[in-house]
Order: C-alpha cells, then structure tokens, then sequence
C-alpha cells in the first residue's frame, strides 16, 4: 500500500524551486493535471510539463541533494501510515525481500526507504543530459510504451561518462538488452558510478546512494 498520507512531489518541488514558483507552474498546467487526476490525460506527461518548468536546467548534483535533504525531513516529519509501516516491519522480520515501488522520483524516495531500512526501489527517474543537467523528462517512459506495444528495447551508449552510464544502468530493469560500457573506454572520467565486471552492472561499490548514485571523483 501507500507509505504516505498524502502526496510527496509538490513539498519536494517546493523545497527545490520555492513554493512560489511551485504555485506559478501548477496554475499554468491547470487544465493538463487536473484532467490527469481524474484519468482524461496521461500522468507522465503532466507531471513532466511541471518537472520541465521546475527543474529542467538545473544540475543533476543539485536535484540529488535536494532529494538527501527532503528524504531527511520527511523521516523526522515521518507522515507515514502507521498500518503500512508495521506491515513493513512484519514483512521485514519474516525476512521478506522487500521493494519499494513508488511513481515519485527516485531523488528522495530512495533515501526515505533507505531510513527505513529497505534499499531496493523502484521509481521514476528524470532524465540526465551529456551535461549532467536534469531535461525535465521522466527517464523511461517511452520504454514503458514501447513494452505495452510488445516490442523490445535495448539502451546502447557511445563513448560516455559514469553519469550517463549509470543513468542508463537505472533503467536496466526496464529493457531487454543493454549495451552501456562506454566509461571503460576512457582513462580520465571525472565520476564514480556503476560499476560492471563479467558483463554485471551494479550499484554495490557506488559511493552515493541515492539519485543517480554517482559523484565526483576525488
């Protein structure tokens, strides 16, 4: 079920752009989220047009870390249903495997699973230009319409730094075949990230833990 009581994305947004901002976004795409919250439009695509005005531009780095900040607060806020979370707790005694599977942004829903003690999740991503800067576009969403269309996909790569990479490694689940090693083909990449060994991404070495899961090197 729900973790929260209520939604997540627009204290997030706040915290990021500022609740004036927020304010001025939300009431130019109206018509688009109101006619997504009661099913005439596609949620992606609204919530896209009001991560586009809010957050296209800006440094994946700083969205990280906005996304720490928020995790943080929430957990000392803690508006979490109390059922769900002694479900949680149940299913974590018994030893379970337990995921986190929520459509608001990986920023801060991994650190807020990460305080309670789960650390598998999946969520939505933004998507992260050459530049490391965040487009405002929801990573993955046109996989998802390519898998309802019953085709496979594939994520490929050219020569790319571990940014790149490792965003594509976060939409690993999502496909069907992947081709993403263009960090190993260069000597001078400025960031950690995934890793790969024997034809295996994995996230197990990364020094940042949540977002994108990459940092600068030192």
């Amino acid at each position: 079920g729900t973790i929260t009581r209520r939604d997540t994305l627009a204290g997030f947004l706040a915290s990021v752009a500022g609740r004036s901002r927020l304010a001025a976004a939300a009431a130019r795409h109206a018509p688009l989220l109101a006619a997504a919250a009661i099913g005439r439009a596609e949620r992606d695509r609204a919530k896209e047009r009001l991560l586009a005005t809010l957050l296209a531009g800006r440094p994946a780095s700083e969205v990280t870390a906005a996304g720490r900040a928020y995790a943080a607060a929430l957990l000392r806020r803690r508006p979490f249903r109390p059922d769900v979370l002694d479900r949680l707790r149940r299913h974590q005694d018994a030893g379970h495997r337990v995921v986190v599977v929520s459509a608001s942004l990986a920023d801060y829903v991994e650190g807020v699973a990460a305080g309670l003690g789960v650390h598998e999740v999946l969520a939505s991503r933004l998507e992260v230009d050459g530049a490391g800067r965040v487009t405002g576009r929801l990573a993955g969403g046109n996989m998802r319409a390519a898998r309802k269309a019953g085709l496979k996909t594939m994520i490929g790569c050219m020569i790319e730094t571990s940014v790149l990479i490792s965003a594509a490694a976060n939409l690993a689940e999502l496909c069907d075949h992947l081709d993403v090693d263009g960090n190993i083909l260069i000597t001078n990449d400025p960031y950690l990230g995934v890793t790969a060994e024997k034809g295996i991404l994995s996230f197990a070495n990364a020094p940042e833990k949540v977002g994108l899961r990459v940092c600068k090197r030192k």
